[in-house]
């Protein structure tokens, strides 16, 4: 599926659009020999895929952060952690 971009001031239409910035971006990119914009448009596209592991991977482990979190809470609660300034300071002190 290709998704055509517009500017950003044709968004009226309900079109997807590109913000200023990036328009003027591939304005330029568009200027570069055909292998420099080959070579932007990857390092763009391992980007986005990048990103887009990173928010997958963090939305599927929210169960997991949420019961840590919850673990350390209680744990907390019944006195079984420390208060890291005080190690901090005894190990400096010793």
């Amino acid at each position: 599926m290709q998704v055509y971009l517009t500017r950003s001031h044709d968004q009226k239409r309900g079109e997807k659009t590109m913000s200023q910035l990036v328009d003027k971006a591939f304005l330029e990119v568009s200027k570069l020999p055909p292998l420099e914009q080959d070579l932007l448009a990857n390092q763009i596209l391992d980007e986005i895929a990048t990103e887009k592991r990173w928010m997958d991977t963090f939305n599927d482990s929210q169960d997991i952060l949420a019961d840590l979190a919850e673990e350390a809470l209680t744990e907390h609660r019944s006195g079984k952690t420390q208060d890291m300034d005080a190690v901090d300071r005894d190990l400096k002190n010793n």
